[in-house]
């Protein structure tokens, strides 16, 4: 009773609970779950998330990832994250702040289990090793690595549209490198859900670039290279496969030929088939070749197989474009890869959505001296030796005692579940 007195004083609009738990178990094949009904509104606003998650597991650590997006009618506006490792049977607290989500008109809310979730590199944790740890098998992490980075359709999902890009590109005096610096992956071009405004039609038929569907397969293997790497880093294993022989293809040739890792001079950069033909390379060192993946995936039919090949490929790519030498720890700090190394989850999410007013859209909202922020409010240009920290209007006391009051609700409906 104590908690609804609280609640109906302060601005109801301003908190919006999560009606259900979202739960993931790997033992049933849940890896990731979102809420069900969407947090959405007319008006724009600033989010924040404030959530209780817990392991389920009495005997195992269960790793998951907090999640949650803002959406500005629909497209994506920004997304904050949070990797936890839970001991078993343990519960955290934690918060996304309005820094993170930024602003929208609607929000998703996620859990999700380590291969099928996406950091950078500062994110990612590495496994807890002691001198009891048993660590897997090196082939098993590389397996793990080879399935969490198999997904390409959301990179896809988000590529320029084929009848988008020939609209921008026509006229233009090179478009072939329009094409390649415009209809790319992250290009100027819109996709095929913002080209086809929900025309279902349009959106059967409409397909992405080859251009970006390249970029989504280098960045495919780039994700499991820098799986591997951080692996190694984590644990001082190395993955080292058993073959020499990866795909001529990178060098524009056909079937396997041997790496060329012995006895080369810097600036070698061929490939010899058994046939003895040679097939020189002209290589991109600013991205993993696509060619490696397809490659290793066309001449293979077992997964074991093809992820030493696609390994030894990106080995043999590193190696040309690191002067001959072979760093096993690389990580390409622009692809995302999975933010922790455990297959095993089970726990559950509880969570309140906090919601703020947006002060501002742009710079011209703000007073002089002020400027937008990312997060929709008026931040001063000049240099201060205190920190400001803009306060909304109204009564502070009744929204900490809210806050207090959520948690107090996230903890007895923790309690129930447990009596």
């Amino acid at each position: 009773m104590l908690c609804a007195d609280i609640l109906s004083g302060c601005e109801a609009h301003d908190y919006w609970l999560l009606p259900k738990a979202i739960e993931v178990d790997s033992t049933r094949d849940i890896l990731s779950a979102q809420n069900e009904d969407e947090f959405s509104q007319d008006l724009f606003v600033r989010y924040q998330l404030d959530y209780e998650v817990s392991n389920l597991s009495s005997n195992q650590a269960s790793e998951v990832v907090v999640s949650a997006t803002s959406f500005v009618n629909s497209f994506e506006r920004a997304t904050g994250q949070k990797v936890w490792h839970l001991d078993p049977g343990q519960t955290v607290q934690g918060m996304l702040i309005t820094s993170q989500l930024q602003l929208g008109n609607s929000l998703t809310i996620s859990l999700q289990c380590c291969p099928l979730s996406r950091c950078s590199s500062r994110d990612v944790i590495c496994p807890e090793i002691s001198e009891t740890t048993i660590l897997p098998d090196v082939a098993d992490v590389a397996a793990f690595c080879y399935d969490a980075c198999h997904e390409t359709t959301s990179c896809s999902e988000s590529c320029p549209a084929e009848p988008a890009c020939e609209d921008y590109c026509e006229g233009n005096k090179d478009i072939a490198q329009c094409r390649q610096t415009s209809c790319g992956f992250g290009g100027n071009v819109a996709s095929c859900a913002f080209y086809c405004k929900n025309d279902q039609a349009c959106l059967e038929q409409c397909r992405p670039t080859e251009e970006c569907n390249t970029s989504c397969l280098s960045n495919r293997a780039a994700c499991f290279k820098n799986c591997l790497s951080t692996w190694t880093q984590c644990s001082g294993e190395i993955y080292d496969p058993h073959t020499d022989e990866i795909p001529c293809a990178i060098c524009g040739g056909q079937g396997l030929c041997a790496t060329n890792f012995n006895n080369v001079e810097i600036g070698d950069r061929q490939l010899t088939a058994a046939d003895g033909t040679v097939y020189p390379c002209a290589i991109d060192c600013n991205a993993y070749p696509a060619s490696c993946l397809t490659g290793c995936e066309n001449l293979y039919d077992d997964d074991a197989s093809r992820m030493a090949c696609l390994d030894r490929c990106l080995q043999q790519h590193l190696f040309w474009c690191n002067d001959n030498s072979l760093p096993l720890d690389y990580v390409d700090s622009r692809v995302k890869y999975p933010c922790c190394f455990n297959d095993f989850c089970q726990s559950t999410l509880s969570g309140v959505v906090k919601t703020y007013d947006v002060e501002c859209f742009n710079d011209t909202d703000c007073s002089s001296g002020k400027t937008c922020s990312d997060e929709g409010i008026c931040v001063s240009t000049g240099i201060s030796s205190c920190s400001a920290r803009t306060q909304r209007p109204g009564a502070p006391l009744g929204c900490f005692l809210c806050t207090g009051c959520v948690f107090f609700f996230l903890i007895r409906r923790r309690r129930g579940r447990h009596e």
